[in-house]
């Protein structure tokens, strides 16, 4: 058995890809050269929430930020499966970081097993390893309304689908337009429904690596997991649309990739908001603070997260220690940052200050200032 997927672009998709190619140069122009990977590492973070979220994991967002940047211990099942998905875009990341490689289902297995390291869910047990042959039928239910959307195939035939998925996986890596190729492997992998739980958070890893290898990731810049969240019940609509609600061995997924890759717009759309009002706030921010230009976008670029420490800093900008401390301590002086703490407890958080200038950036902004 294999599973066939045929689609044709729209309109609407054409216009998409066509605004995605102008993006992407209009974002590297408006991000200064070596804060990419701060803006890479924010989007990580962005996807892990919200990959998470649409599963139904309701870690508020100061908890996920702490377990994200290494400052909070992760205890409940839903604070694990933040920082396992996080590692799991680790892995991610460091495979796809030789555009040679090759998606395959060692690969693919791996990420799943990552992705449900120390769950105690009843799926968990297998981690990895796809589903066992039971002579259940099994049902996937929306993660808000429990409503079942959708029956996988039988779990003897999946070995053999997934064989033929990453064949396929990597034609289109060779032959289809990145977020085609994006939108075909995210549908096909929740198509097949491989494994006995987080097949969508293995989904959506998976997209995100042939975005990589195609060149269509902006950097790693991008979140098309927070769109696809932001975009609620539409997801499993467009599954639905595609798929049907049983699986089927030759499947039109063109509404699903038109989905998929108008998520992909919004999340370059997003990146291109930020950078752009990065960029001018630093400009206004630069003059009240004394401070270069990019040591503004930085600084209050922490504004994102929760208080951190000089060596989770460290790991942020990729700097030595007694760099990262030195820096942290000159925004100090500057009134940039502040410290809260002391000793090994030591954080840095922006200033009430900076706060407070960034507040009224936004305002002036909004039109709240004449």
């Amino acid at each position: 058995m294999h599973l066939t997927l045929t689609y044709t672009l729209t309109d609407e998709c054409r216009n998409a890809l066509a605004n995605l190619d102008a993006e992407r140069d209009t974002v590297r122009q408006l991000i200064p050269e070596g804060l990419e990977a701060i803006f890479a590492l924010t989007a990580r973070h962005y996807s892990a929430r919200g990959s998470t979220a649409i599963e139904g994991n309701r870690v508020d967002e100061s908890t996920a930020q702490a377990i994200l940047v290494g400052d909070e211990v992760p205890r409940t099942e839903d604070e694990i499966e933040i920082a396992n998905i996080n590692e799991a875009y680790e892995h991610a990341y460091q495979f796809t970081s030789d555009r040679r490689a090759r998606i395959d289902e060692g690969t693919i297995r791996a990420l799943n097993s990552v992705l449900q390291k120390g769950s105690t869910k009843l799926g968990a047990r297998s981690r990895g390893a796809y589903r066992p042959v039971t002579g259940t039928e099994v049902t996937i239910r929306d993660a808000a309304t429990r409503e079942v959307v959708y029956f996988p195939p039988p779990a003897d035939d999946v070995s053999e689908l997934m064989r033929g998925y990453v064949e396929d996986v990597a034609r289109w890596v060779e032959e289809e337009p990145g977020p085609i190729a994006a939108a075909l492997a995210h549908f096909g992998l929740v198509s097949i429904h491989p494994f006995e739980d987080g097949n969508g958070r293995t989904a959506r890893l998976v997209a995100d690596m042939v975005l990589d290898l195609t060149g269509w990731s902006i950097d790693r810049m991008v979140s098309v997991s927070a769109a696809i969240e932001a975009s609620g019940g539409a997801y499993f609509g467009a599954l639905r649309d595609s798929q049907g609600l049983r699986f089927s061995d030759h499947v039109d997924a063109a509404a699903f990739v038109e989905y998929h890759t108008l998520r992909l717009l919004e999340a370059a759309d997003s990146l291109q908001r930020r950078a752009a009002r990065y960029r001018r706030m630093a400009e206004i921010v630069a003059v009240e603070f004394e401070m270069e230009l990019r040591d503004v976008w930085l600084s209050a670029y922490l504004a994102e997260f929760a208080a951190i420490s000089s060596s989770t800093y460290a790991r942020l900008v990729d700097v030595s220690q007694t760099t990262a401390t030195k820096q942290l301590n000159e925004w100090v002086r500057g009134r940039a940052l502040e410290r809260v703490g002391g000793g090994r407890n030591t954080r840095y958080r922006s200033s009430t200050g900076l706060r407070e200038a960034v507040a009224r950036y936004d305002t002036r902004e909004s039109g709240g200032e004449r």
